[in-house]
């Protein structure tokens, strides 16, 4: 047999440990060890880091209006929608919008359910696209360009919604088909130029009553000042054949603003002058004038507590036509009855008081307002209104609310009686 010495299998020994246990080694941990994944493409981020929104509105309604039967509606509405991460200066967004009752026939959904002799409330049954929009921020090419543009289907609410809204109230939502533009030069000012295409009204898409739309939205606000927020505006509102006899141009100005009188009281102030025209569609020529002021006392030591007192005019061209806005979210506006919607011809006066707290113990928001309501050319009584609101914020996702209106006619103007419960969720 052949034998190493003992010194040379020493040596040979080390050798084979020196060079052979590396190689062992890595071929273990490469057993043992994971492929590090491959990195995620940027658009699988992108839409991974979007948000999601689920919003739900459980909400009874009950109507009672002279000449028709009462109405009771149990609804819910859906919203769902997915918003990007902003990504290259792009961001989009998608939202269905759905509305169920218990019973569709126990109310009268605004003419659309076979219902006409109830009481109206305007929440069909539907389920329709409510936004779908994609936006560029301009500023990504350049500073020197601070403009944003969006185009789609879209929620356009400009100021207190007077004019132009969504119409948040009623299940269905009012949202815009449009190209917006909004431009901010410097830093308390802003430029918002809108067209819209199509008007998706809150009767639903299967209705046939949205506005097909020609028109033309301007609002400018300045914030830098004291006094508070400045906003000048024109809106042209061509309106098509079925919003012909409400297309109108309204050229206004506004302030909303408040100041510190003590350390326990402030004062809020708004004040708006508009006037109307004829636009468009519209064969009737005509010219009415618009005017709001409201003040308001607040109270710094109790949450929520105020006392105020306004006026709104919506005026009249002779009794044959008024200042009307077709496109605002009206519920907010001349008492929660609804009974003015849409302007009488021969205008309307809005008196009103208003005043609110919080509620100590339970931490819900009370308001109560009164209206008295007048015609502007006329002069007459038209009536007078009281409506209640109470409002529970359960936690971050959940509201409860509760809210009455009571509307007392005058000159053939029927007496109205609505009353609500709802149930907000928010994710």
């Amino acid at each position: 047999m052949f034998c190493f010495p003992p010194r040379r299998t020493r040596l040979v020994a080390g050798l084979l440990t020196t060079c052979l246990l590396p190689t062992t080694a890595v071929l273990a941990q490469e057993e043992t060890s994971e492929t590090p994944p491959p990195p995620e493409h940027p658009l699988v981020t992108f839409l991974k880091e979007g948000k999601v929104n689920l919003d739900m509105r459980f909400r009874f309604e009950h109507a009672d209006i002279d000449g028709a039967g009462d109405s009771n509606a149990f609804t819910m509405r859906t919203r769902l929608g997915y918003t990007t991460k902003l990504f290259e200066g792009f961001q989009g967004m998608i939202e269905l919008e759905d509305n169920r009752a218990a019973d569709y026939d126990e109310y009268n959904a605004a003419g659309l359910n076979g219902q006409p002799g109830l009481s109206v409330i305007a929440d069909p049954e539907d389920t329709e696209l409510n936004q779908l929009w994609l936006s560029y921020d301009f500023s990504n090419l350049s500073e020197d360009l601070p403009l944003t543009g969006t185009v789609g289907r879209q929620r356009i609410n400009f100021d207190d919604q007077r004019f132009i809204g969504g119409v948040a109230w009623r299940q269905l939502e009012q949202t815009f088909d449009a190209a917006k533009l909004a431009y901010k030069p410097i830093e308390d000012l802003t430029a918002t130029y809108v067209y819209i295409d199509e008007v998706n009204r809150i009767f639903g898409a299967d209705s046939g009553l949205d506005f097909e739309s020609d028109s033309h939205l301007l609002n400018v606000a300045y914030t830098g000042l004291d006094i508070g927020k400045i906003v000048g505006f024109a809106y042209l509102l061509d309106l098509g054949t079925s919003g012909a006899a409400v297309s109108s141009q309204t050229y206004g100005v506004r302030l909303d603003g408040s100041t510190d009188l003590n350390d326990q009281l402030a004062l809020g102030y708004i004040g708006s002058v508009a006037i109307q025209s004829d636009y468009g569609a519209n064969a009737t020529s005509y010219d009415a004038l618009y005017v709001l002021a409201e003040g308001k006392l607040k109270f710094k030591e109790t949450a929520g507590g105020f006392v105020g007192a306004g006026y709104e005019m919506l005026g009249s061209d002779d009794g044959t036509i008024a200042f009307s806005t077709p496109l605002a979210t009206g519920h907010k506006f001349n008492g929660f009855a609804d009974s003015f919607l849409a302007t009488p011809a021969q205008g309307l006066r809005d008196y009103y008081i208003t005043g609110g707290t919080m509620i100590p113990g339970i931490d819900a928001k009370f308001v109560t307002t009164y209206h008295y309501f007048t015609g502007d050319d006329s002069d007459s009584d038209l009536g007078t209104e009281i409506d209640f609101v109470l409002a529970k914020k359960l936690n971050a996702n959940m509201t409860l609310l509760a809210k009455y209106a009571y509307f007392d006619g005058d000159n053939a103007r029927a007496d109205i009686e609505r009353f609500w419960l709802q149930l907000d969720l928010k994710f």
